[in-house]
């Protein structure tokens, strides 16, 4: 016990004393919704496109040493997607086109391996998907109605990312994120919904 207060005592002196950045960060770009459906026999045709992406939050990165750094940030996302479908069989023609949205909160984990005015951030981000649904518009043969409906997903979802900053001054850093989720976060087994998000933005330190 002894040993391990002794131990808790060092790491908080030199995480005191260490440096330290605490900043806001934003990021816009685009995403993708991939793979949302496993086609069926009647399913002719299936196609994906990327749409707007956001994102906005704080970060925290602690010095470990003159080359690496820890960092923990929390952010607000959005991703979008949009798809069509079209299905023919043997009795009917359907054409269905679905937006999706999916609005969540992030928590990124990180490694930044610095190289003068460049670093390196391989890390693993844990979302709490706030909402997600979609708007949906289905021609059946002739039939043409639209609708609005909720994902049935997970509230959480797991994925991992990559970070590539340049520093334009000591405190404002152009930054580049590509994020893909792990998990699949749909409900039903023959639907798969795994998100990726390419960002452009800015990290500005605060402190």
């Amino acid at each position: 016990m002894k040993k391990l207060i002794f131990t808790i005592i060092v790491l908080v002196t030199y995480h005191s004393f260490a440096q330290n950045h605490f900043g806001i960060q934003a990021g816009f770009g685009v995403s993708r919704m991939a793979n949302s459906f496993y086609p069926d026999n009647e399913t002719q045709h299936t196609t994906e496109f990327i749409k707007p992406a956001m994102l906005i939050g704080l970060y925290y990165e602690n010095q470990l040493n003159d080359k690496l750094d820890l960092g923990v940030g929390l952010n607000y996302n959005q991703s979008n997607s949009y798809e069509e479908w079209r299905i023919n069989n043997e009795t009917q023609q359907v054409s269905v086109n679905i937006k999706k949205k999916i609005s969540s909160i992030g928590i990124p984990v990180y490694l930044k391996w610095n190289f003068e005015k460049f670093s390196i951030n391989p890390g693993v981000r844990t979302s709490i998907i706030v909402k997600g649904g979609t708007e949906n518009y289905k021609d059946w043969d002739g039939d043409i109605s639209s609708y609005s409906s909720d994902l049935n997903i997970d509230k959480l979802a797991f994925g991992a990312q990559l970070g590539l900053n340049y520093e334009i001054t000591e405190k404002l850093k152009l930054e580049t994120l590509f994020y893909k989720d792990i998990s699949n976060t749909y409900k039903e087994s023959n639907f798969v919904l795994k998100t990726w998000q390419l960002l452009f933005g800015i990290k500005y330190d605060i402190k």
